[in-house]
């Protein structure tokens, strides 16, 4: 069971998770202000931001911190707070690759986006 650093709550959400290589675990949900917490089970959880937006997937590649914010896109968390980089799409959840991220794209369709981290180029995909 995770100890929730705003309490429990009956109705909310955690949705997406992704292993920082230092050790620790980042959370994301979609309730609480799309809140991000960051910790492990053994020192407790902190909420690292809240952005917003319903986060219903991250995944962390090259250092860099995903999220699938349905509506809102597909963002990244910077230092400057969370950056929106596809407004256009409605992901359902992301993933790693080999220096890119993966979206999903629709819940009824087998198609996903990714990114390229190295080019900066998107592309649309089925499988």
């Amino acid at each position: 069971m995770l100890d929730d650093p705003d309490g429990s709550a009956t109705n909310d959400l955690l949705t997406g998770i992704a292993f920082h290589p230092s050790g620790y675990l980042l959370i994301s949900g979609t309730s609480r202000g799309g809140r991000v917490l960051r910790g492990s089970a053994d020192q407790g959880f902190t909420v690292m931001g809240r952005y917003g937006l319903p986060l219903i997937g991250m995944a962390e590649v090259d250092g860099r911190l995903f999220l699938a914010a349905t509506r809102g896109g597909a963002a990244e968390l910077t230092g400057n707070g969370l950056r929106i980089l596809r407004d256009d799409l409605v992901p359902w959840s992301a993933a790693e690759g080999q220096s890119r991220v993966c979206f999903t794209i629709t819940p009824d369709d087998a198609a996903y986006t990714d990114l390229d981290l190295a080019s900066g180029q998107w592309r649309q995909l089925s499988y």
